[in-house]
């Protein structure tokens, strides 16, 4: 192994060195007089911020956090043991990683569900916000139908939607636009004869 020279000035030309930066042989009581400082380590030799750990007896490169390899040249994949949840996408960084969630949910690790139904409110036309794991649920009127209840609905006689025994009738209600028309027994009424009497219509003067 060749290792760097030094001379003797080289060696203690700064006062702060201290004995384990330099290795100095020189033997005394003789004519010999030549010194030769060995440095095994380099700080320059150990990538990404990296140091040596002991510069005169061996060659380990402290690596800062996210690094390793001799001389912290490789950076830990900390996507490797993937604590991302909900089938979210883990992005490596140095001594870190990322979270990138899928659609309904947050958090650090992806694993807090958004409730759409307070956050969005998505559902139309009087819809039903059930709010599910990573999504929600409408539960759309009769008339109305679509992930959200923004589609109208066809509906006829045969979806049997007049209520409280109303008979149907395939014909345009030109009130509502339906395309039946709901003839509602007694003590009932509205469109699809869901209201009863007594509630639209109060009785006065202490009656009922």
């Amino acid at each position: 192994m060749l290792l760097h020279y030094f001379t003797y000035e080289e060696v203690y030309q700064n006062a702060n060195f201290t004995p384990l930066e330099y290795l100095a042989l020189q033997e005394n009581n003789s004519t010999y007089r030549d010194v030769i400082g060995c440095q095994l380590c380099f700080d320059s030799e150990c990538k990404n911020d990296g140091y040596c750990l002991d510069q005169a007896t061996s060659y380990i490169c402290e690596c800062p956090p996210g690094y390793t390899k001799d001389d912290c040249s490789f950076n830990i994949d900390e996507c490797i043991d993937n604590k991302c949840k909900n089938g979210a996408t883990c992005i490596d960084g140095i001594a870190n990683y990322t979270c990138v969630c899928n659609s309904g949910w947050q958090g650090w690790l992806c694993d807090s569900d958004i409730n759409e139904c307070v956050t969005l409110s998505p559902c139309q036309h009087d819809g039903v916000c059930l709010n599910l794991p990573g999504y929600f649920r409408c539960e759309c009127p009769d008339q109305f139908t679509g992930e959200r209840c923004e589609n109208f609905r066809l509906i006829t006689c045969e979806n049997q939607p007049c209520k409280n025994g109303g008979s149907c009738t395939d014909v345009v209600n030109t009130q509502t636009g339906d395309n039946f028309t709901c003839t509602c027994t007694t003590g009932y009424e509205g469109s699809i004869c869901d209201t009863p009497y007594c509630i639209a219509q109060k009785c006065q003067n202490d009656g009922r």
